[in-house]
C-alpha cells in the first residue's frame, strides 16, 4: 500500500485581473520559479506510476480537512430544499474532522470522521479503518509499504 498526502494551495477562484487590477498592484506575483526538489519528487512519483502493477499494490491519497461543527448553520451555500438555518451560534461544541482516502486506480472513496483533534494518530485510524473495509482476500493480496522512500 503507497500512502502519500498531497498538499493543494488555496483558491477563491478569482484572479487579480478579475478585480480589474493589474497583477503588480493586486499585489499577486508571477509564476514561482521551479525548484529542484520539486522536480525529484515529481521524477520519482512519475516513476513509480509507470511500473506495472499487477493489483497488489494500491495507490492512496490521504488528506484530512477543516472541523465542521455540527448544527443548523448556514454556510451561505445554495440548497435544494427549505434550508433553516439558525440565526446565531448558540454555542454548538460538537465538531467533527473529516480525513478521507482515495484509491487513486478505482476512484473508490473512504471517508472517516473523528471528533478529536488532527494528529497522525487519527490519520492511522482512518487507514485502519479503510484496512477493516476491504475483504480478506483483497488484504492477503495486498502489499503494505510505509516508508520514506516508497513513493
Amino acid at each position: 500500500m503507497c500512502c502519500r498526502t498531497v498538499a493543494l494551495s488555496q483558491y477563491n477562484g478569482r484572479r487579480a485581473e478579475s478585480d480589474g487590477l493589474p497583477v503588480e498592484e493586486s499585489g499577486e506575483s508571477k509564476t514561482p520559479k521551479k525548484l529542484l526538489e520539486t522536480d525529484t519528487i515529481f521524477d520519482n512519483l512519475h516513476r513509480h506510476s509507470e511500473r506495472p502493477n499487477d493489483g497488489s499494490i494500491r495507490r492512496l491519497s490521504m488528506d484530512c480537512k477543516a472541523t465542521v461543527r455540527l448544527g443548523d448553520y448556514s454556510r451561505g451555500g445554495k440548497t435544494r430544499g427549505n434550508h433553516q438555518a439558525s440565526d446565531h451560534d448558540m454555542g454548538c461544541t460538537e465538531k467533527y474532522i473529516p480525513c478521507g482516502i482515495v484509491d487513486e486506480d478505482s476512484g473508490a472513496l473512504h471517508i472517516h470522521f473523528g471528533s478529536s483533534y488532527k494528529t497522525s494518530d487519527f490519520m492511522v485510524d482512518t487507514i485502519q479503518q479503510w484496512w477493516k473495509s476491504l475483504t480478506p482476500a483483497q488484504q492477503q493480496t495486498t502489499q503494505q509499504i510505509n516508508t520514506p522512500d516508497s513513493f
